[in-house]
């Protein structure tokens, strides 16, 4: 490889001042490269640039700017180069082809000034004009991120929640904000909301967390939407709640649910089951995990389930706390198949997600056994 002279480029400026030869390979890395790229001297030198700092979707057309340089003697553009870490940079690019002492051309010298905070700070400005208002009207955090993964814009109760201020977020990658155990999958995550862009939960039945500036971490409740900025492009949002609070109270309540001595299943609105305890799971003869999410009629005996739907609905209709089978022969199925009688008391829980219910249920074999045999005598007396 042809030695460079050194004296003919700048290695301390904050650009990224790069040098390849006609094929395109790496003979001069600046300090400012090593800061932009992440890749330290001694790795890019000698690697071909195309492979080393550009998206693979672009690479055919920087080996054309390339070539360009080398015909015309200059090449200048705006692009997108991805760093070693895989973060992508918004760089103004200039090439320049160098004549060696024979007369041909040498080496191209390349000059990459990052731009992408320029660029994140327009496109803060725009969005921040259609939407400012409404985000800091917003009760929660808000965040909104462009395609890229790159945070454009906060709220003021996102700086006051995350310890943030608005400048060290602003075009930095979202998963900041994702605890360190998480960022590996988060961008696929992301590259799945971007395929099926519509307003959500996120992570339903995950247990989700955020990281704050200073490392510390919080349960949260994510709410992701799209936003169009109007210029044809569009936005992520996510509207970030604090559910501390609400975790604790959650806890306690099931360590009072684990405590009761019936079997506790906890229902929603659609019939599916949300919670149960540990007298139901030993009741019924199923894991925890195969009940939640399940219709509460896998608990019901299959002759009275298309019976059990509509009664449930007239629950929801008139919602209050009353018991259930004191003068009726209700049953239930375990998991086995075998049915067995219950007495079972329902009360409402009213939640923010909406009203659910609470089944107490009470396995009263031994008791009707014994009201049996006491029939039994009496009918001899």
């Amino acid at each position: 490889m042809r030695a460079l002279d050194a004296t003919r480029l700048v290695d301390d400026i904050a650009d990224a001042i790069i040098a390849v030869d006609t094929d395109g390979v790496v003979i001069h890395w600046n300090r400012g490269a090593e800061e932009i790229f992440g890749y330290p001297r001694a790795e890019a030198i000698g690697q071909p640039l195309v492979d080393l700092v550009v998206p693979e979707g672009l690479r055919d057309e920087e080996r054309d700017r390339i070539r360009t340089a080398l015909e015309r003697g200059t090449a200048t553009f705006e692009s997108v180069r991805r760093r070693k870490d895989g973060e992508l940079v918004h760089a103004d690019v200039t090439m320049r082809a160098v004549a060696g002492a024979g007369g041909g051309v040498s080496h191209v010298v390349i000059s990459k000034k990052d731009v992408s905070l320029l660029k994140y700070k327009r496109e803060a400005a725009v969005v921040a004009a259609r939407f400012g208002g409404l985000l800091e009207a917003a009760p929660d955090a808000m965040v909104l991120v462009n395609p890229e993964g790159r945070i454009v814009l906060v709220n003021g109760g996102a700086e006051r929640m995350l310890g943030y201020r608005v400048d060290e977020l602003l075009g930095r990658p979202v998963e900041v904000l994702v605890p360190e155990r998480f960022r590996p999958g988060h961008p696929a995550h992301r590259a799945g909301y971007a395929a099926d862009p519509r307003t959500r939960p996120m992570g339903a039945g995950l247990d989700l967390a955020v990281r704050c500036k200073d490392g510390r971490e919080f349960p949260a409740e994510i709410s992701l939407g799209q936003v169009h900025t109007g210029d044809g492009g569009s936005c992520t949002s996510a509207a970030i709640r604090d559910v501390t609070q609400r975790r604790r109270v959650e806890a306690r309540f099931r360590g009072l649910l684990e405590a009761a001595p019936d079997a506790i299943v906890i229902t929603e609105q659609d019939g599916r089951i949300a919670i149960v305890n540990a007298q139901a799971e030993r009741l019924f003869g199923y894991e925890r995990s195969e009940l939640v999410g399940q219709p509460i009629e896998i608990l019901v005996p299959r002759a009275h389930r298309d019976g059990h739907v509509a009664q449930r609905d007239g629950y929801f209709a008139d919602p209050r706390a009353r018991p259930m089978g004191s003068a009726l022969d209700l049953q239930a199925v375990r998991k086995d198949g075998s049915q067995f009688p219950v007495e079972i008391s329902l009360s409402p829980l009213e939640t923010e997600e909406g009203i659910l219910v609470s089944a107490a249920i009470r396995d009263v074999t031994s008791r009707r056994e014994t009201e049996n045999a006491l029939k039994l005598a009496y009918g001899e007396l």
